[in-house]
């Protein structure tokens, strides 16, 4: 009987030392996190706009003083016609989604004067397929010019998605004191931390996952002051084939592209994660 004992309380230590690795394993989000990809779910229920079509998009991610998240994808330069803006808030329990073309005519092709979900999926295929938007360019042109007979030319002002999330050269820096002494974490503990939270997110295979790396860049353009707080922005990509098509382009499978995760490196709590596929410059 005390064998039995000994076995058992054996079997129940083994569980908690399991569970307590798989704890210190585990990675936070945010409220303001949590909400984003409540936001971004009710868009994607709705208007069936998934994260590999945001590479078409100019996201924004804004927040009210009661807490209310609120995510606005904006169509990239001549794209704003066709693509719109879809909208969509969550206060972590009503969650409400809107698409400023809902009503206009979607069927088509590019010949139709508003581009849903069945249009971004064929521009995601011929950007692959093609390395070009010139299949789908001159039609979005031309429905802008419907729509704006001032319109003649990009707006230049639009920025790479990936900029946009706010990774940009012009913010105020932390000097190196500063970030020594406000993080917790190296830049590899917030890398792992975005990996992490990149193959959760995005239900990336362990196989897949293995592959990202960190994009080469400046490191000291990752960290800037926010509200107070030492903020991490771990810029990473994946790439899985290595090979090249027939033409010597890169090729580009599901889940390919730059990801942007953005931690606070003093609680090592992921604030945000966003993927680009990068096809809107293929």
């Amino acid at each position: 009987m005390r064998r039995f004992f000994a076995v058992i309380l054996l079997i129940l230590m083994i569980v908690a030392i399991t569970l307590n690795d798989a704890f210190a394993e585990s990675i936070k989000y945010s409220e303001r996190c949590l909400k984003i990809k409540q936001a971004e779910r009710a868009i994607l229920e709705k208007y069936q706009i998934e994260p590999e079509m945001y590479t078409f998009f100019v996201r924004d991610v804004s927040e009210t003083d009661d807490g209310r998240v609120t995510v606005t994808l904006r169509g990239q330069d001549v794209f704003y016609w066709v693509l719109g803006t879809y909208t969509a808030s969550s206060d972590g329990t009503s969650i409400a989604a809107a698409w400023n073309n809902d009503g206009k005519e979607t069927d088509g092709g590019f010949d139709a004067p508003a581009w849903g979900a069945v249009q971004l999926h064929r521009m995601i295929v011929l950007s692959r397929e093609e390395h070009d938007l010139g299949s789908f360019f001159p039609q979005a042109v031309d429905i802008a010019r419907r729509d704006d007979p001032h319109y003649t030319e990009l707006r230049d002002e639009d920025p790479m998605l990936i900029y946009e999330l706010g990774f940009e050269m012009t913010v105020p820096h932390p000097d190196h004191a500063t970030i020594k002494e406000k993080s917790r974490f190296t830049r590899e503990q917030m890398n792992e931390i975005a990996i992490t939270a990149i193959a959760e997110t995005y239900e990336l295979i362990p196989d897949v996952a293995a592959k990202i790396c960190e994009v080469d860049s400046e490191p000291d353009f990752r960290y800037e002051i926010k509200n107070g707080q030492l903020i991490y922005r771990a810029w990473m990509e994946l790439q899985q084939n290595t090979g090249m098509d027939s033409e010597g382009f890169g090729i580009r499978t599901e889940h390919d592209g730059q990801y942007l995760v953005v931690i606070n490196a003093e609680t090592g709590i992921v604030e945000d994660v966003v993927y680009d596929a990068v096809l809107n410059g293929a």
